[in-house]
């Protein structure tokens, strides 16, 4: 068939979204309600009341112990009940770990525990429990809701009973009656990052003033589930008047374990407690990691200012080194970064030596594929940290692949791998499913294209990794060289819209530093035509009705270098009888 094809290019931003069965990267345990009141001990109401902060016996991290207020427990004596978290912060010390769910003072919900016998052995009274999962009661929904699912309160009830031989009363709020409620007329930017210390400005009439109830809530970045909110530190408030409120978009605080806000709507509580949400919602691009509001810097850990990374022999022995030096690359040539395989180390993983490690580590949750523990050491003078020791530890459980021929049930070591470096770069979760910093992972997946948001935040981190503010004792990231990058990133997230029976608006997310795309075409196997263009959009005509259009689209960057894979993507026309 020789049909000739119109073409119309223009600028729009599409994303794609994929859903099917996945495992945690890390965060929190991506256990089901009915699983975790199954496989917990203790089940407790209740609110963490204070912390303290400890090193272990050979000063190779810091535990965090909450004491958490019970209100209503499965157990018969809830008095003085303990969490043990790992992670905290000591003097000008913080360890935090990517993985594990988040806890802070004053927070409230449903915990679910499992007892910690390694301090119960050494303590009177028994009470030390390990944090397996939190929950929150929507008093809008009457219901019970973590990140991986939503009950209404009688079947949570049921279940508990079942298992527990125990029932929890939560008293619903009565539903209140406002004369006026506040309207949102703009909101702007729509997309901003976390921790940048960028404003967003909301417009509109009813706000307020700040007092009272006042306050903005925005999505909860550690978690996945849509209708958790965190609100914002009114330290974060810079303006707040009857027409108009604006606040700084706040990073993943290091040393209040606060997570960070994702991509969603805004909510605003004025100083009465009415609530209005906003239609539109913002993008989260990134989630950097902060110090008192300042981005936690990389160190060079060599003269030449390299981030030097040990590989654990078992991982070396499974076959992992290609893979982690193709991860390692990715990095390095999206954003400057230096990450370096240094060589092979033996049992010093998640060891405070100051030395960044990837190994298998048993400790890890069944939950998931991987964890990564950071230490930063602090400077308030100078509102300053920088980040001194990363362990990259993963499940050895779970059925690795360590090459791109995937079976069925394995995960692909590269992606998960790239996803813990981000962590590494000091960048925490977000939820748009197409960034390497969403938390969860498909089987069988291979994901090792950063997004532009990915490298974005990269680049943030980068641009103070490579000053010479004295903090810790190393010193400045050298940027690496692009000269030794070869090729560009290939095609993803293609996306067909307005399909009619003779055209189509075509669109994928734009390649970084692409001179242009080169598209070849072809109609029901016949042979293939060419076009080549500069942008990432084009609208298709006088297509015939009812035929399989196969397209095959690949990026030529501005060093005459080709995608490593050309992307095939097909549709078919309308007018099928």
């Amino acid at each position: 068939m020789n049909k000739k094809i119109r073409f119309t290019v223009f600028t729009v931003t599409v994303l794609l979204c994929v859903n099917i069965s996945k495992a945690q990267i890390c965060g929190s345990s991506n256990l089901a309600l009915h699983q975790l009141i199954d496989e917990a001990e203790v089940v407790v109401t209740g609110k963490t009341i204070n912390k303290q902060c400890f090193w272990n016996n050979d000063q190779s991290n810091i535990y965090t112990q909450y004491q958490l207020e019970a209100k209503q427990s499965t157990k018969s004596n809830n008095d003085k009940i303990y969490i043990l978290v790992e992670g905290g912060t000591i003097e000008d010390i913080t360890f935090e770990v990517f993985g594990l769910p988040n806890l802070s003072l004053q927070n409230e919900g449903v915990f679910f525990l499992n007892k910690n016998n390694i301090l119960n052995d050494n303590k009177a009274n028994g009470n030390y429990y390990n944090l397996k999962d939190i929950a929150v009661y929507n008093t809008e929904t009457n219901s019970i809701e973590n990140n991986s699912s939503t009950i209404a309160v009688d079947e949570f009830n049921g279940l508990l009973k079942e298992k527990h031989k125990t029932v929890f009363s939560f008293v619903r709020e009565e539903q209140k009656h406002y004369k006026q409620q506040a309207t949102i007329s703009s909101i702007n930017p729509v997309k901003i990052a976390g921790g940048n210390n960028e404003l967003l400005t909301i417009n509109g009439t009813g706000f307020g003033s700040l007092s009272g109830n006042a306050i903005i809530a925005m999505r909860d970045a550690s978690s996945l589930n849509s209708s958790l909110y965190v609100d914002i530190d009114k330290i974060n408030i810079k303006k707040w008047s009857n027409t108009q409120i604006k606040f700084v978009v706040p990073g993943d605080e290091i040393t209040t374990n606060f997570s960070g806000v994702a991509s969603g709507k805004i909510r605003i509580t004025d100083s009465s407690g009415a609530i209005t949400t906003s239609l539109q919602k913002v993008e989260i691009s990134y989630n950097k990691k902060v110090f008192k509001g300042k981005s936690v810097r990389l160190r060079g850990k060599n003269l030449q200012g390299e981030i030097l990374f040990y590989v654990e022999r078992n991982l070396i022995n499974d076959g992992a080194l290609p893979a982690v030096k193709r991860a390692f690359g990715i990095w390095n040539c999206a954003t400057g970064s230096n990450f370096v395989y240094a060589g092979i180390v033996d049992n010093v993983c998640k060891e405070y030596d100051e030395q960044n490690v990837i190994c298998y580590d048993t400790t890890v949750p069944t939950y998931n594929l991987a964890i990564t523990r950071v230490v930063s050491r602090n400077c308030s003078s100078i509102d300053l940290a920088d980040q001194v020791d990363a362990d990259l530890t993963f499940n050895p459980n779970f059925n690795w692949s360590f090459t791109d021929d995937l079976e069925g049930n394995q995960f692909h070591f590269e992606s998960v791998l790239l996803h813990e470096l981000g962590h590494a770069f000091m960048l925490g979760h977000v939820v748009n499913i197409e960034d390497i910093m969403y938390p969860s992972l498909i089987n069988s997946l291979a994901k090792v294209t950063l997004t532009n948001n990915d490298v974005d935040g990269g680049i943030s981190i980068m641009k103070i990794s490579t000053s010479n503010a004295k903090c810790s004792d190393y010193g400045p990231v050298e940027s690496y060289n692009r000269e030794n990058c070869k090729g560009c990133n290939s095609v993803i997230n293609v996306k067909s819209n307005n399909v009619t029976e003779n055209s189509v608006f075509l669109n994928w997310e734009d390649v970084r530093n692409t001179s242009f795309y080169k598209i070849r075409y072809r109609f029901k196997g016949s042979q293939f035509y060419e076009y080549s263009g500069k942008y990432n959009k084009l609208i298709l005509y006088d297509l015939p009705a009812c035929t399989t259009v196969e397209f095959k689209i690949s990026a030529i960057c501005n060093n005459d270098q080709k995608s490593e894979s050309e992307t095939t993507y097909r549709f078919i026309t309308l007018g099928c009888r």
